[in-house]
């Protein structure tokens, strides 16, 4: 590259945008930010509606957000099912979806802005029977170190791991498995706007 051989004054800088694609791109990151938001209360609110008695859990989460949505139809499916049985595959698909965006959610993503529940400490995720299974010194005999542990000092451990890993999404669910992603994207395409 040269320097110009024009006079300062005749030097002049040339922008050209499309407001039609930042209008888009401002679109897209409006809905974005509109569908996390609605998703994310309507988890809170599945919080708030259930029991500390029976928290909710893997089996449970996606059916009671989608109770606590509490969408008509209308706002969601293609068709909007006048007969029972249109009604509950309009609702299984949604439910499809959201399990699949609830663990989504979970991942510390790039939203630096839009922290997730957990982060904001509205959400806290435990593990089942951990507490009893770090106790019992039995299962930790194949594994010197851990073996040698206290049961805290265990628990300690395990959480962390179990902590990373869940944000990784390094998780056995079915809605994450890549083979059954194809059947989600499908039924959703055919049920929901």
């Amino acid at each position: 590259m040269r320097p110009s051989t024009l006079a300062p004054a005749a030097q002049k800088l040339l922008s050209f945008t499309d407001n039609r694609q930042d209008a888009s791109l401002q679109a897209g990151h409006f809905n974005d930010f509109a569908s996390v938001a609605l998703l994310r209360s309507a988890i809170a609110r599945a919080l708030e509606e259930q029991p500390e008695t029976d928290p909710l859990t893997h089996l449970n989460v996606a059916p009671k957000v989608c109770r606590a949505l509490d969408l008509p139809q209308e706002a969601y499916a293609k068709d909007v099912g006048t007969y029972a049985g249109a009604r509950r595959r309009n609702e299984e698909a949604l439910t499809a979806l959201l399990e699949y965006r609830i663990y989504e959610d979970l991942r510390r993503s790039w939203r630096v802005t839009q922290p997730n529940l957990e982060q904001c400490g509205l959400l806290h995720i435990d593990y089942l029977d951990l507490h009893e299974l770090c106790q019992d010194d039995t299962p930790w005999r194949k594994h010197t170190v851990l073996e040698q542990c206290t049961a805290e000092q265990r628990e300690t451990t395990i959480r962390a791991l179990l902590e990373y890993m869940r944000r990784e999404l390094a998780v056995d669910a079915p809605c994450l498995d890549p083979d059954r992603q194809s059947e989600l994207v499908r039924k959703v395409n055919a049920a929901l706007n």
